[in-house]
């Protein structure tokens, strides 16, 4: 009995001794994305890819796709401000999304790339909890590019609703007829009197009703 007694507390010590050196690797490995690491391809707006083959997916802002205005405009921005250089990736409460992407705060020297974006007008704010450290400066950041009429906010405003529907879970807002509104849960509903309510309080609108 004492022999497998102590079998078993050095089969505990063992697996605790693995985890530590998992979490010591885990730890390096954020600690050398932290020091810089090189940008080998800029796949739109808000998409890179390092120099190891990790993709990154910005924090906080969603970047016009293909389809749509100011595509070319905010990947070319993106290419000029990261392309080929070397970049410290900054991480929320949540480091990678259900494809495998790192979310990232992306710097270039001291220069906040995700909020760049926002003050130039090529991207909308995109709060998606709990990776929401830096939503009051980026709200303030769209407001400012709004008021400017930058970049996509200089775009005719599209056709309005009586009101609209938003998600407390996704931070995003609805045409009322649009599908993924009517699968929001009763919890998480919200109504919007006005497009520019939604968006006063950082709601980003949806890419299919596209309200």
């Amino acid at each position: 009995m004492k022999k497998y007694k102590f079998k078993s507390r050095l089969f505990g010590f063992s697996l605790l001794l693995l985890f530590g050196l998992i979490l010591v690797l885990f730890f390096v490995a954020i600690n050398k994305l932290n020091q810089g690491t090189k940008v080998k391809e800029v796949i739109d707006g808000d998409t890179i890819i390092l120099a190891s083959g990790q993709a990154v997916r910005y924090i906080g802002i969603d970047t016009p796709e293909k389809s749509q205005p100011f595509y070319r405009e905010a990947k070319e921005f993106n290419r000029k401000m990261v392309g080929g250089r070397n970049v410290v990736l900054e991480f929320d409460v949540e480091s990678q999304d259900k494809y495998g992407r790192l979310l990232a705060y992306v710097y270039v020297n001291d220069t906040l790339v995700n909020a760049e974006f926002l003050k130039n007008g090529l991207a909308l704010i995109y709060t998606y909890p709990p990776n929401v450290r830096y939503v009051n400066l980026f709200l303030g950041l769209e407001k400012e590019a709004q008021k400017k009429n930058l970049g996509i906010w200089s775009l005719p405003s599209p056709k309005p609703e009586e009101y609209y529907v938003g998600s407390l879970k996704s931070r995003r807002f609805h045409r009322p007829k649009c599908p993924y509104a009517e699968n929001i849960a009763s919890q998480n509903l919200m109504r919007f009197q006005t497009r520019q309510q939604a968006l006063d309080i950082g709601y980003s609108p949806c890419r299919s009703c596209k309200p």
